[in-house]
């Protein structure tokens, strides 16, 4: 099995090609991330929803809904081996989510609407929840930083590496 390391805005991850496959992904999850210090694991799979499925997993093996820095990652690892064009939908523990490939190296997705806003905590601190347990965010100043509202901050379009990599040198 070919295992790619991809980073995508300083989170690390373990991808791979499983369609088809029946997997422990748990465990799979913790010791690829083990080996490499990977932040999340994430595999392929086919999808009656969407271009394809992502199940996604943290280094610690509990699964995620998914990841808004991996989701850009796995748009790329889609297109790359063929799964998608350059625009896609994702299906995710969290719902479906759009991709777009703006160049080789710059996707973009569409992250799922918050559900828990808190622009008026203590001190200059804005709490957002989008549903997913890799995502409780805390920020600081956020409006005033980015000058937009505290979601669309989410929207950037981040570049993504794609290498492969087999643990301690298989193949």
């Amino acid at each position: 099995m070919k295992v790619y390391y991809m980073n995508g805005a300083g989170n690390d991850f373990m991808v791979i090609d499983a369609r088809g496959l029946t997997l422990d992904y748990p465990a799979l999850a913790r010791k690829c991330c083990a080996i490499t210090g990977a932040d999340g694991f994430m595999a392929t799979d086919i999808s009656d929803k969407a271009d394809f499925r992502l199940h996604f997993y943290n280094s610690d093996g509990t699964r995620g809904e998914m990841c808004g820095n991996g989701a850009r990652c796995i748009c790329r690892f889609g297109h790359d081996i063929g799964l998608a064009g350059d625009v896609m939908t994702v299906e995710t523990d969290a719902g479906l989510v759009p991709g777009w490939r703006l160049d080789e190296n710059l996707y973009r997705v569409k992250l799922n609407n918050p559900y828990v806003l808190d622009l008026h905590r203590k001190g200059d601190v804005a709490y957002l929840e989008r549903g997913t347990p890799a995502f409780p965010t805390r920020w600081r100043s956020t409006r005033a930083s980015c000058g937009r509202t505290p979601t669309s901050c989410w929207k950037r379009s981040e570049r993504c590496a794609l290498t492969p990599r087999s643990p301690r040198g298989q193949t």
